[in-house]
C-alpha cells in the first residue's frame, strides 16, 4: 500500500485548528445547476453541493478527454449521518481488532469516514465522492468500490495503492488530473474522496483559512 509522506488524517488537530471564514454561499442541486450549464458533468439525483464547489467540478469536467464523464455519487451529508457512519465503521473495526487501542481504532476508522466534532468535509457540502464514466455510461474500473473499508480490499482503496493493474492506475490517473485541475485535494486514503474550500483543503494547500463551515441541514 502506499500513502503519500504528507498525508495526515482528517481528525488531527491540525486540520482542526484551521480557521474558518464562512462565506454564506448557497447550497446547490448539482444535477440541476450541470443541466443548466449545459456541462457534461454527470451525477446522481438529490446531490447538493455549495455552488462554488460545483462551479469547480463543471470545470473539472473539461479536464477530462472526449467520451469520459465525471460522475458524482454522494456530495453533502448531514452531521447526523456522518456520525452514524463513523460510528459504525469504528464498531465494526473494533471487533475485529480487539487489540488496537482508542488512538489506533479513531485514526482508522478516520481512514474512511470523519468523526463528529473534527472537520467533516461532507457535512460542510465541500466534498463529493465520485468516478469517471465512459461514453456509455459504464464507470471506468478504478480497483474498488466506492465507500469501501480499506483492509477488506487489501488497501486497494488508497489513491496510489501499488496493488492495483496498470489499467486501474491509469483509469485513477484520469480522475485525478482532472480533479487537480479543478482545484480539489484528495483525501489519499479513498480514491473518490475530493473537496475545496474546507478545513483539510486549506490546510493541505497551505491556505490561510477554510471558506466553508459545517451546515445543518443541505438547502
Amino acid at each position: 500500500m502506499v500513502v503519500p509522506d504528507q498525508f495526515v488524517f482528517i481528525n488531527n488537530t491540525l486540520i482542526q485548528a484551521v480557521e474558518v471564514k464562512e462565506n454564506g454561499e448557497k447550497m446547490v442541486d448539482l444535477l440541476e445547476y450541470a443541466k443548466e450549464r449545459n456541462s457534461a458533468l454527470q451525477t446522481n439525483k438529490g446531490v447538493t453541493l455549495r455552488e462554488g464547489v460545483a462551479d469547480k467540478l463543471i470545470n473539472a469536467q473539461m479536464f477530462l478527454p472526449d467520451g469520459y464523464n465525471l460522475f458524482v455519487v454522494e456530495g453533502y451529508r448531514s452531521p447526523e449521518d456522518q456520525a452514524k457512519l463513523w460510528q459504525a465503521h469504528r464498531n465494526d473495526l473494533q471487533k475485529r481488532h480487539s487489540d488496537w487501542d482508542e488512538a489506533m481504532l479513531n485514526d482508522e476508522t478516520s481512514k474512511l469516514y470523519s468523526p463528529a466534532g473534527s472537520v467533516m468535509p461532507h457535512s460542510v457540502g465541500s466534498a463529493v465522492d465520485l468516478t469517471v464514466v465512459d461514453s456509455s455510461g459504464s464507470a471506468l474500473d478504478m480497483g474498488t468500490d466506492i465507500n469501501v473499508d480499506a483492509e477488506k480490499t487489501e488497501y486497494r482503496t488508497y489513491t496510489y495503492s501499488d496493488k492495483i493493474t496498470e489499467e486501474q492506475s491509469e483509469n485513477r490517473k484520469l480522475l485525478i488530473d482532472a480533479m487537480n485541475a479543478g482545484q480539489f485535494v484528495n483525501y489519499s486514503t479513498e480514491w473518490w474522496h475530493w473537496s475545496t474550500g474546507d478545513q483539510y483543503w486549506a490546510f493541505i494547500l497551505k491556505q490561510p483559512f477554510a471558506v466553508y463551515g459545517t451546515l445543518n441541514e443541505a438547502v
